[in-house]
């Protein structure tokens, strides 16, 4: 299967740059209205061959709220600063979260507040993008569909 271990190419021309002094100031918790982009510090940089094989890297996003009888989905972007350019198979988009609506059974209709968080592994996503050996990642969250809050953003390293 020639496709088991194909990824899709970085989207060319699409400002990488992490000039950080460009991007506004965000607080968590915050309910996503519109895209919002936010530098995240990974807690080690230039792991050995042998600890990316032991250890994946993973993208965080914790406390999201969502109405569970509404449609949500928002996508992550990670180091696309100009993530209109990037396609849906771009490889700088990381994933996407989704929500279906769930109607409540008691027949009420009212809304139903679900909390739960995503994760996305980066390993590969890095070593693709070429920033392996960066300090931070940009991180563009960028909202779809219905009304989500984040509680905020991590990186952390899960081991198998």
């Amino acid at each position: 299967m020639p496709w088991a271990d194909a990824r899709p190419p970085p989207t060319p021309n699409v400002n990488r740059n992490k000039g950080s002094s460009s991007l506004k100031s965000v607080r968590f918790p915050l309910s996503l209205h519109a895209a919002v982009t936010v530098e995240v510090r990974r807690p080690r940089v230039l792991r050995s061959p042998r600890e990316k094989a032991v250890g994946e890297e993973v993208l965080v996003v914790e406390g999201i709220e969502t109405d569970g009888t509404e449609m949500v989905k928002f996508d992550v972007y990670v180091n696309a600063m100009e993530y209109e350019k990037v396609e849906p198979s771009g490889r700088e988009l990381a994933g996407s979260y989704l929500c279906l609506s769930h109607p409540r059974m008691d027949g009420t209709g009212k809304a139903t507040r679900i909390e739960t968080s995503m994760r996305v592994a980066l390993n590969e996503l890095l070593e693709d993008l070429g920033a392996d050996i960066d300090e931070s990642l940009i991180v563009t969250l960028v909202p779809r569909h219905g009304k989500v809050k984040i509680g905020g953003l991590k990186i952390v390293y899960m081991m198998q």
